[in-house]
C-alpha cells in the first residue's frame, strides 16, 4: 500500500491529506496562576521561550521559570508581562491588602515608589499590605485617586476596609485598657477620678 507524495497531493487537490496536529502536554489546562497565563499566550502565537524573553527584556530562563511556577515576575517586569497578555491576569481581590499588593505589583510599583507617588509613608504601606492596619477615609480617597489617574482603579471596598471613627474609638479604647493593665498598682489608683460630690 503506497503512500501519497506531497508534490501528487499538491497538482490533486481531490487526494486527502491526513492532517497531524500535535498535542503539546504543556498547555495548560486550567488557567489558575500567571505562569498559565503567559505559557498559553505563548503557544497560542507560536513563540518560544526566548522570543517571549526579548518581548520582555528577560532571559529565556527566567520565561520558563515563571511558566513553571517556579518564580513570580519581579514587580517591575509585571507591567511588560501584561502588556503581553493583554490583559490582567490576575483580578484584584476583594479584600483591600490584596488588592493594593496586586494593583502595586501590576503598575510595576515598588512600596518605596508608591509611597512616594501617592504621598504615604512607605510603612503605612506596607502595614496596609499585611493587613496590620486599615487606611483612614481621607488616605483611602488619596490612594484611590492615584491609582485612577495610572488606570488601575482600585475596587469598591464597603466601610469595613476603612479605619473610620468608629475603629478609631475601638482602638482608643483597646489602647487605654492595654495601658492601664501594664501601669502599677499605685499608679492606677492615684489616675482614677475622684467622686463626685454628693
Amino acid at each position: 500500500m503506497g503512500g501519497v507524495s506531497l508534490k501528487s497531493a499538491l497538482a490533486n487537490p481531490t487526494i486527502a491529506v491526513p492532517v497531524v496536529v500535535r498535542f503539546d502536554e504543556n498547555y495548560p489546562k486550567e488557567l489558575n496562576t500567571l505562569g498559565d497565563h503567559l505559557r498559553k499566550r505563548r503557544l497560542d502565537l507560536g513563540l518560544l521561550q526566548q522570543d517571549v524573553a526579548q518581548q520582555l527584556g528577560v532571559t529565556a530562563g527566567t520565561v520558563w521559570q515563571w511558566e513553571r511556577n517556579r518564580k513570580e515576575p519581579e514587580t517591575r517586569s509585571l507591567p511588560a508581562v501584561i502588556a503581553f497578555l493583554g490583559y490582567q491576569p490576575i483580578p484584584p481581590s476583594h479584600s483591600f491588602p490584596e488588592a493594593l499588593r496586586t494593583l502595586r505589583r501590576a503598575a510595576g510599583l515598588s512600596q518605596e515608589q508608591l509611597a512616594q507617588r501617592a504621598r504615604i509613608d512607605e510603612s503605612t504601606i506596607a502595614k496596609w499590605e499585611r493587613g496590620k492596619t486599615l487606611p483612614f477615609p481621607a488616605t483611602f480617597e488619596r490612594l484611590g485617586r492615584y491609582f485612577k489617574k495610572i488606570g488601575r482603579p482600585l475596587p469598591e471596598f464597603g466601610p469595613e476596609a476603612l479605619y473610620g471613627p468608629e475603629r478609631r474609638q475601638e482602638a482608643a479604647r483597646r489602647a487605654w485598657r492595654g495601658r492601664k493593665k501594664r501601669l502599677p498598682s499605685s499608679v492606677q489608683s492615684s489616675k482614677r477620678r475622684p467622686a463626685a460630690p454628693r
